[in-house]
């Protein structure tokens, strides 16, 4: 396992569950350029090339490149890129050489994907959805970003571009009314990308209900506004975000200098505690009580402060719509529960790295390991299944499923109080600010 005090921590040289965050526009190719001086006085240009791709470890909630100067290798992942959304494939790998500060690492070939079974499928969904929402992206200098998913990205090929890529989950209140007036622009990441920026909001939650609108341009790939336009109001959003970018291509010349956030999918915010509660989970969750189960409570007067705020600018939805909603996701989703208790509102939930380790097991630990995983993962319900376990002293089937689980569940304890902090960072300069 490599850590540093400023970077999120990663295991090496072991089985880790990998999710690419790809598709063709974001399987990077790199290039650069390096002079090599040699005694006397000779010196030689090297060209290098290599291949990077966004991967999210959701055993440790941490986003890192995943690089490779291997032509077979990069063709595999390519691959991979064209079939990305025809399949249900995990990827399980080993990495090397992680790099903290670059957030990078590098496989030397050690991965293999794994088929998930529809089941198994909605379940390892459900949890990269909770990991995502319960780490939330933060606005940092007029930046989207989050300090466990991103990496600086950089290529000196036929033309040049440099970011810092981030990969967001955040709310956003959007105008419709603004893809009227909206026009095309290029962005140039190694291909071009025809992209329409839009104006939109980021929503800051603040502990005490507070919710502050951040102006931020969300740029949509046109070919995905030609049928669809997203409606006025609160979304969740999952975007890519280009910050700090430069390029010297002449397309893209308009957007250096800017933070270009490419929008992967918009989901409606229904007015229920359930599409808040987990957003405020940095300031509120205790990384260090964090075990098979995350839990902890928020001030119901924070959630119905931010609720009405919701309803003042998106508009009052259907009291009945709310309330099923709450009963139809928890059993959808299986892993999460929201509980009323009058003053405070509580979430527990299964932890999504003890999730992900128990996909991973299903698929690729030891007979008897392996198979008491599956057993646990097809309870009707996880969190039943696991808050079920917790309740009993000893139980050797559980024990088995979830041996080597303390690695991850621990460097996602280091990486949660590195979110926490960064949020306090944020809350911090925005009291200075409003004083």
């Amino acid at each position: 396992m490599h850590s540093s005090h400023s970077g999120p921590v990663v295991p090496e040289r072991c089985d880790v569950l990998a999710e690419p965050v790809f598709d063709l526009d974001t399987v990077f190719e790199r290039f650069k350029t390096v002079m090599i001086h040699r005694y006397p006085a000779r010196s030689e240009v090297i060209h290098e090339h290599w291949v990077s791709v966004p991967i999210y470890l959701p055993e440790v909630a941490c986003l890192i490149s995943l690089d490779t100067t291997s032509r077979e290798i990069a063709r595999e992942l390519f691959e991979m890129a064209f079939r990305t959304g025809e399949n249900k494939d995990v990827m399980i790998l080993k990495l090397y050489n992680f790099d903290p500060d670059r957030r990078r690492a590098v496989s030397w070939g050690n991965y293999s994907l794994k088929k998930l079974e529809e089941r198994m499928h909605r379940i390892y969904a459900a949890a990269l959805f909770n990991d995502m929402v319960l780490t939330p992206s933060g606005f940092w200098g007029g930046s989207i970003m989050s300090p466990l998913r991103c990496f600086p990205l950089e290529s000196h090929g036929g033309y040049f571009f440099r970011c810092t890529y981030s990969y967001n989950v955040f709310v956003t209140f959007v105008e419709s009314d603004e893809f009227r007036v909206s026009r095309k622009r290029v962005l140039w990441i190694g291909k071009p990308v025809e992209i329409v920026p839009v104006r939109a909001k980021f929503i800051k939650l603040l502990p005490d209900g507070t919710v502050k609108a951040e102006d931020v341009f969300l740029s949509f790939k046109e070919e995905s506004l030609q049928n669809w336009k997203p409606v006025k109001g609160y979304h969740i959003c999952m975007a890519e975000s280009f910050n700090g970018y430069a390029s010297d291509h002449p397309d893209a010349r308009g957007l250096c200098g800017k933070n270009v956030n490419v929008v992967r999918s918009l989901y409606p915010v229904v007015h229920s505690p359930h599409d808040v509660v987990p957003f405020l989970s940095p300031y509120f969750v205790d990384p260090e009580q964090m075990d098979f189960l995350i839990k902890f409570t928020v001030p119901s007067a924070s959630v119905k402060r931010i609720l009405g705020r919701f309803e003042k600018f998106g508009g009052k939805q259907d009291g009945a719509v709310v309330e099923n909603y709450a009963h139809v996701l928890e059993e959808l989703n299986g892993q999460l529960r929201i509980t009323d208790e009058g003053s405070a509102i509580s979430l527990t939930a299964v932890n999504p790295s003890f999730a992900a380790f128990l996909v991973k097991r299903s698929l690729s630990g030891s007979g008897r390991s392996s198979v008491h995983a599956r057993k646990i993962l097809e309870k009707q319900k996880l969190l039943d299944a696991v808050e079920d376990i917790g309740d009993r002293e000893i139980n050797v089937e559980f024990l088995m499923a979830a041996a080597g689980s303390r690695t991850f569940i621990d460097a996602k304890k280091r990486n949660t109080d590195l979110l926490v902090r960064f949020f306090q960072t944020i809350t911090k300069r925005l009291r200075v600010s409003m004083s």
